[in-house]
C-alpha cells in the first residue's frame, strides 16, 4: 500500500459526513483480518485537484506529465499551494501535480478534532493567489 492512500473506518466516515464534510467517498477494500470482529475499513477516494504555486517550484522545471499531470521533481521543502486552483467543493483531495500529497481544508481538521478522530497528522500549508513567478530573490 502507498502511504498516500487513506483508510477510514465506516463509523468515522459516517461521522464526518454528518458534520457536513464535502466530497468524502469511501470505497470497499479487499483487506482481510484474522480477527472475527474486525472494523470495516474503506479507502477514501481523493480526487486530484489543485496545484503547487510556481514560486515554490524549481526554475526551468520540466513540464508535467501530459497523461497524469504529475511533476518529475521532488516535493518542495516549503510547499506553497496555488490558491486559484484549490477546490471549494471538496474538504479532502490530492494535488494534480503531486498526487501523493493528501490535502484537506481547515473545516476537515476541525471536524476531526471535534470528533476525536486520530491517526492522521495535519500540517498547515501556505496558499498564494496568482500564477506568475515572484521576482528573483537575493540571498543574504
Amino acid at each position: 500500500m502507498d502511504f498516500s492512500e487513506l483508510l477510514i473506518q465506516r463509523e468515522a466516515l459516517d461521522k464526518l459526513q454528518a458534520e457536513g464534510i464535502q466530497g468524502l467517498k469511501g470505497c470497499p477494500t479487499a483487506l482481510r483480518f484474522r480477527q472475527r470482529n474486525s472494523p470495516e475499513l474503506l479507502e477514501l477516494e481523493l480526487l486530484p485537484v489543485g496545484r503547487m504555486h510556481p514560486d515554490c517550484l524549481p526554475p526551468n522545471s520540466q513540464p508535467s506529465c501530459p497523461r497524469c499531470g504529475r511533476l518529475n521533481h521532488p516535493l518542495p521543502k516549503l510547499p506553497i499551494l496555488d490558491a486559484s486552483t484549490l477546490p471549494e467543493h471538496l474538504d479532502l483531495f490530492r494535488l494534480e501535480d503531486y498526487s501523493n500529497l493528501n490535502l484537506c481544508t481547515g473545516r476537515f481538521v476541525e471536524a476531526c478534532q471535534r470528533l476525536g478522530l486520530d491517526g492522521v497528522v495535519f500540517q498547515p500549508l501556505e496558499a498564494r493567489a496568482g500564477l506568475s513567478r515572484s521576482p528573483a530573490r537575493s540571498a543574504t
